[in-house]
């Protein structure tokens, strides 16, 4: 890992600690979600694309208190299947 992402990354780390999650939408502006807002763009895109499916992880340490378990999508079997 170079200095570059290494100071990024704790920076990153140390943002997420001390900052709360979003509850006002910001996408406009910055481009942000909020984890409503990530969870209903999710659900968009399962029903618009049947290959999406949501499994459960833990997505951000720093969301944990707003959702505890945060879904995220991945697909399977794209390209004609």
């Amino acid at each position: 890992m170079n200095v570059k992402h290494a100071l990024h990354s704790l920076f990153k780390q140390t943002v997420e600690k001390i900052a709360p999650p979003l509850t006002k939408s910001q996408f406009a502006e910055k481009r942000v979600l909020t984890p409503e807002e990530f969870v209903a763009a999710g659900d968009g895109l399962v029903h618009a694309c049947p290959t999406w499916s949501w499994y459960l992880v833990l997505f951000l340490k720093f969301m944990a208190s707003v959702l505890p378990t945060i879904q995220y999508d991945y697909t399977m079997s794209v390209g004609g299947e």
